[in-house]
């Protein structure tokens, strides 16, 4: 499959992401307890990271998926041909390569985000009981919200009040109302609630084909249209 290539990532967010890590290892470097400006640096690095994880992790379906089709294609030449064995052609190398280099990235991405977590303090010692009251000033805050004075020990309870408190992010899809406290679940609606399969006739087979305008891909899952799309919306 043309086209699995890393998602783009725009200079700014490049930049915000080695400042953070640098800001990172100064408050895991620190024997003092990190101030509330370090804890919104820590969540900003953590936010920022999950999307990119989440690009490079469709990226890397698209791979997986690509490396698949293509041998196949391999295995079917070969036998077409009579030929005696199958060799790995330039692009299918180019693919592997691909792989490695996109998985090591995504791990790379999680143990940064873990050490994020570790240098803001344990999400699990806030009760959520105290978060829209503020909470104990000592309390190891990880995710604050930035549009009021809010402060959430969890990610699930942070999302939440972003999208009680601040619905800003809504679903692209023009006969839909619903509000989003993140891109992601914005994306997750989109593609879940509003993508629907389009049924096409191939070898008797039904398969369901792309919906993003240009791509005229078919698969034998759903699922993979989702992927797809998601892929598009990364590389755009």
């Amino acid at each position: 499959m043309d086209g699995a290539t890393l998602p783009n990532m725009h200079p700014e967010s490049v930049v915000d992401l080695i400042v953070g890590i640098a800001a990172l290892q100064r408050i895991a470097e620190s024997p003092e307890e990190p101030t509330e400006d370090d804890i919104e640096t820590c969540t900003h690095l953590i936010t920022r990271i999950q999307e990119m994880i989440l690009g490079l992790q469709v990226c890397k379906d698209f791979i997986d998926e690509s490396l698949e089709e293509k041998q196949q294609q391999q295995l079917m030449t070969a036998a077409r041909d009579r030929g005696t064995g199958v060799q790995e052609d330039d692009e299918l190398g180019s693919l592997h390569q691909k792989k490695d280099t996109v998985e090591g990235l995504i791990k790379e991405l999680y143990k940064m985000r873990t050490a994020a977590i570790a240098a803001a303090g344990d999400a699990d010692d806030v009760d959520d009981a105290d978060d829209e009251d503020g909470g104990d000033d000592n309390a190891a805050v990880v995710f604050a919200c930035t549009r009021c004075n809010a402060r959430h020990g969890r990610l699930a309870t942070h999302r939440q009040h972003l999208r009680m408190r601040h619905p800003g992010l809504s679903c692209r899809h023009p006969m839909c109302g619903t509000s989003f406290a993140t891109e992601a679940e914005m994306l997750t609606q989109l593609n879940s609630a509003h993508i629907r399969p389009i049924p096409v006739s191939i070898d008797e087979e039904n398969r369901f084909a792309c919906s993003w305008q240009g791509c005229d891909k078919t698969f034998t899952r759903f699922s993979s249209v989702q992927r797809c799309v998601m892929y598009h919306q990364t590389a755009a």
